[in-house]
């Protein structure tokens, strides 16, 4: 009799890829939630000391004041899309796998096989949403950039 093959490591591998996928979804957030913390400290603190402006009856909002404002609002929306419930597929249900094992008369390494090959499908699926919640965070990054540089020009022609 031959030795059915051990498919337990394929779908270990598998387990890793996804875990690995929604610790960076996870990560992802975070750091949105804590870049648009900062932003908001930055443009109330930074905004309101450039805000005071000493000439009497010159305008409170400066163009640079405008420009941080509509940067820390690119952050804000960037930052919501980053922090929707966005589906990200898992693996498949247990009543699933039961069916594999009771209907089909699937054997444990068959069903390790297909559980790899389909948490696999998730990943790759998943992969286009997790590489946008990088993008989204890249784009918090520049607009708070874009927001300091602006609230520090500010103060400087305080």
């Amino acid at each position: 009799m031959i030795d059915e093959p051990d498919y337990g490591l394929a779908l270990t591998e598998a387990r890793r890829r996804l875990d690995s996928q929604l610790a960076l979804v996870d990560g992802s957030r975070g750091r949105a939630s804590g870049l648009l913390s900062i932003g908001g400290l930055l443009g109330t603190f930074l905004g309101g000391l450039g805000a005071i402006n000493k000439t009497p009856g010159a305008e409170t909002m400066t163009g640079a004041l405008w420009v941080a404002a509509g940067a820390f609002g690119v952050a804000v929306v960037s930052g919501l899309l980053v922090l929707m419930p966005w589906e990200f597929g898992g693996p498949m249900s247990a009543v699933t796998l039961i069916a594999w094992v009771d209907d089909y008369g699937a054997t444990k390494s068959q069903a390790d096989r297909e559980l790899a090959k389909k948490i696999d499908e998730k990943v790759d699926a998943n992969a286009r949403k997790a590489a946008a919640l990088q993008i989204g965070l890249i784009v918090i990054v520049l607009a708070l950039g874009v927001e300091f540089a602006a609230l520090v020009y500010q103060l400087r022609s305080v």
